[in-house]
């Protein structure tokens, strides 16, 4: 009976994955004359339970590669090269999305979301062992996976069919149709009294920390794009500082190498350190195809041999000058051990430095480079290397979910639930006791804030520290918390500026890993605008060369979103 579950999981995916997507009946179709579900069938042993997480995991490797893809090539931050596949050039226009295009398969979600009501259904929640519920920690996972494809659906799509039994039969499907499609806050809201029950849950004891959803950070996730901001905030700050698995931003920094003293590093070896956080969600991926689905990730983005050294997706100009328009500055210290803060002259230290990536925000250089291949094999095909740190080689985890990004989040959620001043905090100083109560130059965050904040900006001081803590802005642009730019000025709308920065700061840390064109959807539905992402996509090419057609086209908000059939 194990194996014939199993079987039954992997079938599905296989059925789901052919289908074409005709009819919305056909991307919902669950028969097949090779798939038999005994009504019976109940998952009432860890073994039963373990087969089936694995049929669901297996599907989330299909889409995993798209998560990032989809994101990423319809934002404003990347172009792609001459050698980029129809599918993708589709995409990036926004043009007619054909049937076939490998990147509008939302049968591929529904089929994590069927064998996720199937497991919903048949799991016996009821069985103990030792007085514990067996299943608790499984179904957690479970209903979290479901709502992380549900989200991935209405944000892609603007509005889909939305069920949470299982459908076992080509007429449960057609009745799931004749319902009016659900959109993304209506979809949001239901997930989240779906998820409510399971927020305590940690993940099963099989199944390693970072290949699990952790539910607090998919409600706030959910209640960020439901509206529901204060409710948002609660849960990222409840999910980043449990003390079972607390998550900080790091003390991970580019920085310049100089020689103390006045006025500046004079030294061209001008970036070191590292850039990283701590990763909170994979999804495993096969090492070989003969295993099951490889990432293509680092073909797409990164000259390689097995692309002929020719890569698809690079940064676009848009990125490169929202990267050069930042200031970094610099705390330094003479040989009297005098300190002062200087604004880092980039005309003037990097006028011998080639690397166009190199002014203003130091992630895009460090993340990006472009140098001659010296191979003299590869160069028949392509005399330049591209080498994209973010997504190179045969990669084997595709991250999802970085501290430093449920930060951003967690920013997002603190200013429009009311808190400007501390969700600035966090881009310029890092939330910390260390960070804010105890600066030389005061507290940062309002004493009105403070007062109304109740316990989210509790952040315990035995955890989080002034050396596992910084401002999510100094990760590329030096001693940020120093600079007597980067503050709020007087006479503006504080909660706007704060976003603006909020997001200013998503396209210099988010670029290449898909969250940007979600990003920006959430902006323009939350002020009603939908110039904001019309404009920025329309930009792609520079400031100067305003793509006025595709601008045009992005004003209509329908244009945004894939369509769910032909």
């Amino acid at each position: 009976m194990k194996k014939v579950i199993y079987g039954a999981f992997v079938a599905l995916a296989a059925v789901a994955a052919s289908v074409s997507v005709t009819s919305c009946e056909d991307m919902l179709k669950p028969d097949s004359d090779l798939v038999v579900y005994p009504e019976e069938y109940t998952i009432d042993t860890p073994s039963d339970s373990t087969y089936s997480m694995v049929g669901i995991l297996d599907l989330m490797q299909k889409v995993a590669d798209r998560t990032i893809v989809l994101g990423d090539v319809r934002s404003d931050l990347t172009s792609l090269t001459d050698h980029a596949s129809k599918d993708l050039m589709e995409l990036a226009s926004f043009g007619d999305i054909s049937k076939d295009n490998i990147y509008n398969q939302p049968q591929d979600y529904y089929a994590i979301i069927n064998n996720c009501n199937y497991f919903i259904e048949n799991a016996d929640s009821t069985y103990k062992k030792q007085g514990i519920k067996v299943f608790e920690k499984e179904l957690a996972a479970v209903h979290t996976f479901r709502a992380w494809a549900y989200l991935q659906l209405v944000t892609n799509y603007g509005e889909v069919p939305y069920y949470t039994e299982f459908l076992g039969t080509q007429l449960a499907a057609e009745e799931v149709m004749k319902q009016p499609k659900k959109g993304i806050k209506e979809v949001c809201n239901l997930l989240i009294d779906d998820l409510l029950p399971w927020q305590q849950s940690l993940q099963p004891a099989y199944l390693s920390y970072y290949y699990f959803i952790p539910v607090r950070l998919m409600l706030g996730e959910l209640c960020l794009w439901a509206e529901r901001y204060e409710e948002a905030a609660l849960w990222y700050h409840d999910f980043l500082t449990d003390v079972r698995r607390p998550y900080y931003v790091g003390n991970y920094h580019l920085y310049w190498s100089y020689t103390p003293g006045y006025p500046l590093p004079s030294s061209t070896n001008y970036i070191l350190g590292t850039y990283s956080d701590y990763v909170i969600f994979s999804i495993l991926m096969e090492s070989s195809i003969m295993e099951g689905t490889v990432s293509q990730l680092g073909n797409l983005y990164s000259s390689t041999q097995d692309n002929y050294f020719y890569n698809e997706i690079f940064c676009s100009e848009s990125a490169v000058e929202q990267s050069a328009a930042q200031s970094i500055y610099a705390v330094v210290t003479d040989a009297e051990l005098h300190r002062d803060t200087v604004k880092i002259d980039k005309d003037s230290i990097l006028s011998d430095i080639t690397n166009r990536f190199a002014f203003g925000d130091m992630r895009l250089c460090y993340l990006l480079s472009v140098s001659p291949n010296k191979d003299s094999e590869s160069t028949r095909f392509n005399g330049e290397r591209v080498s994209n740190r973010k997504n190179s080689g045969r990669m084997v985890e595709v991250e999802l979910y970085r501290s430093v990004y449920v930060y951003l989040h967690f920013a997002e959620a603190l200013n429009r639930a009311g808190f400007p001043t501390a969700a600035f905090a966090i881009l310029k100083y890092g939330l910390c006791e260390k960070n804010t109560l105890e600066r030389a130059d005061g507290d940062p965050i309002s004493a009105e804030e403070h007062a109304n904040a109740g316990t989210l900006l509790d952040f315990d001081p035995q955890i989080f520290t002034g050396t596992n803590t910084i401002g999510l802005h100094a990760r590329g642009c030096g001693d940020v918390d120093a600079s007597p730019e980067y503050v709020i000025p007087a006479g503006v709308d504080t909660i706007q500026w704060v976003e603006d920065r909020i997001f200013e700061e998503s396209a210099l840390e988010g670029i290449f890993e898909g969250w940007r064109y979600y990003d920006l959807i959430r902006l323009s539905l939350r002020r009603g605008d939908n110039s904001i992402l019309a404009d920025a996509i329309a930009k792609r090419n520079g400031k100067d060369n305003v793509d006025t057609s595709l601008r045009s086209k992005l004003m209509d908000s329908k244009n945004w979103f894939l369509p769910l059939q032909k």
